[in-house]
């Protein structure tokens, strides 16, 4: 029944196309943020479910975690008020792993979806919708989906989250390192 009411899911493609089970569907039936943003508050004020996966891509963590979010969630969430569930799910990545091409149902697998509570952004309502303001949120929202994947896991996530602009930086870093020492 919830499934009648999602109207609209929103992800951020970096791809310029995607294929579903051999079906090419090209990046141009996407719009662009400025548009997605302006529809995502039009289907908040229409009463529609808004669906909004805050990592924007699958993650690139090694063990599967939740990386660093991004603030499109709470910026929606702080904009209209409305109250911001987190779900997580795991068990795609036994079906096909991530980044992989192969696709294995059989056996069959099982696949857990869970929703916790509201996250409580109610403290930073009526405040500037800064940078400081947009972090907390977010990483409200980001702790809230990664203990609900612990519980569904049965494992504890790595203390800090997975960042692949920091993972990039790093490998640059080292990479200049390794040249400086073998001129």
């Amino acid at each position: 029944a919830i499934l009648s009411y999602i109207r609209r899911i929103w992800a951020a493609l970096e791809l310029d196309a995607v294929c579903v089970f051999g079906v090419r569907v090209d990046a141009a039936a996407w719009i662009d943020e400025q548009a997605r943003w302006d529809v995502r508050l039009s289907n908040d004020e229409a009463g529609e479910c808004v669906v909004v996966y805050p990592e924007g891509t699958i993650t690139k963590d090694p063990g599967l975690w939740p990386m660093v979010g991004k603030t499109g969630a709470a910026r929606i969430a702080l904009a209209t008020g409305r109250p911001l569930i987190p779900v997580a799910q795991w068990g795609a990545c036994d079906v096909i792993g991530p980044y992989k091409k192969e696709f294995r149902l059989l056996p069959r697998k099982t696949m857990h979806v869970w929703a916790g509570k509201p996250v409580d952004l109610s403290d930073l309502a009526g405040r500037p919708m800064d940078n400081a303001t947009l972090d907390i949120a977010t990483d409200r929202i980001d702790q809230a989906v990664t203990e609900l994947l612990e519980g569904i896991r049965g494992q504890k996530a790595p203390t800090e989250r997975y960042s692949p602009a920091k993972a990039r930086r790093q490998e640059r870093e080292s990479t200049e390192a390794l040249d400086k020492e073998n001129q």
